[in-house]
């Protein structure tokens, strides 16, 4: 039984070393305001230069997270939920690419906050 118990932490310990190996991990956050105040809760997506992607929510106070953001430069797209009978919090022009939101990512925990405009 010694041993079942030692095989077992060895297993557990290799398990925990197994992942995405040669891969730096990290996470891009930030805030997102527009006229100084946070438009709400949006979704974020960045896309890297290989065309891999990541992305993440918006809270009330307009913070966001991206962990593990492709390295490289990054281009943002920022996505509004619809509700009905109001517009949209922020312009239809930065849910697509091309929008001119652009971060250099070189991986670790970096901070980029995005004002967006009217």
């Amino acid at each position: 039984m010694r041993w079942g118990g030692f095989a077992g932490c060895v297993l557990a310990v290799l398990a925990a070393g197994c992942g995405k190996a040669g891969k730096e991990h990290g996470e891009l956050t930030g805030k997102v305001t527009m006229n100084g105040r946070s438009p709400g809760v949006l979704t974020l997506v960045v896309t890297g230069p290989d065309g891999k992607t990541a992305g993440g929510n918006t809270n009330d106070a307009g913070e966001y997270r991206i962990p593990d953001p492709p390295q490289g430069d990054l281009k943002f797209q920022v996505i509004a939920p619809r509700q009905v009978g109001k517009p949209p919090a922020v312009p239809a022009k930065y849910g697509k690419q091309g929008n001119g939101i652009t971060y250099s990512y070189t991986g670790g925990n970096q901070t980029y906050d995005i004002d967006l405009k009217p």
